[in-house]
């Protein structure tokens, strides 16, 4: 990926963390998969949402997706390509969050337009 298609995120603790610059539709894929994979809906239908039930998600799906997210948007922790999932848990928290609250501005709705 070349350099104009990444972003740079300076940590409250001071690493440096490279992320893909923008979501692609490959990332989208993958994210939205994982988190409706294993969903059942049953009932309800347009005429009567209220009886609509949804089924099936995994009470872990929010750490798989985040790891996933880690795994295909974050480029480079402090210099260095590998073993970028345990650089990151290994920082401090603040650090941590910071990133993923970077990973979370970019995948913002998977990838819904913004309206103003």
């Amino acid at each position: 990926m070349n350099e104009e298609n990444t972003k740079t995120l300076e940590t409250p603790g001071g690493h440096t963390i490279v992320l893909v610059g923008e979501m692609t539709g490959r990332i989208y894929r993958e994210l939205k998969g994982m988190w409706f994979k294993d969903v059942i809906i049953e009932g309800g239908g347009p005429e009567n949402p209220d009886n609509t039930k949804i089924s099936g998600m995994k009470g872990t799906i929010m750490e798989e997706v985040e790891s996933k997210a880690i795994e295909l948007m974050v480029l480079s922790v402090d210099g260095s390509d590998e073993k970028v999932q345990e650089k990151l848990l290994d920082l401090p928290y603040v650090d941590y969050n910071s990133v993923i609250e970077k990973i979370n501005e970019l995948t913002q709705d998977l990838g819904q337009k913004k309206t103003d």
